[in-house]
């Protein structure tokens, strides 16, 4: 029997042989060991990133939703406006009409009027003629 199997102090063959591959052995451990931290960390800076991501998404959607209310807010203000400001152009519209009718209706008035007279002057005429006629 070899004395490296009794005694593993003795050099022998075998012996260097599994030393070799005993730290072999622990380099591809610590390897495997740095290798998982390392993954760890890239791991943690991954869902890192990704949760970054999910918050920015999330309010980003919520400024929309809300540029999209105040768009739907504006609309609704705009047509309010609209129907407010057709209206008061057709009061507008109205109050012009109305003023310009005002010099021809007080044309016509103040032919009436004259029209009156001229009726009233002529029964006048026509009384007086018939009076006067009657007292000869």
């Amino acid at each position: 029997m070899p004395n490296c199997i009794q005694d593993h102090s003795k050099e022998c063959i075998g012996y260097a042989e599994a030393q070799i591959l005993k730290h072999q052995i622990e380099e591809l451990v610590k390897k495997q060991e740095a290798d998982r931290e390392n993954n760890r960390k890239d791991h943690k800076e991954f869902y890192e990133r990704l949760e970054f991501g999910e918050k920015a998404q999330a309010v980003t959607q919520n400024q929309l939703a809300q540029i999209l209310d105040d768009t739907s807010e504006i609309k609704t203000d705009l047509k309010d406006s609209r129907k407010e400001l057709t209206t008061a152009i057709e009061k507008q519209n109205q109050a012009i009409t109305d003023l310009q009718m005002k010099p021809a209706h007080k044309w016509d008035m103040l032919g009436k009027e004259v029209l009156k007279l001229v009726i009233a002057l002529v029964f006048g005429i026509v009384a007086a003629a018939i009076g006067l006629g009657a007292f000869k």
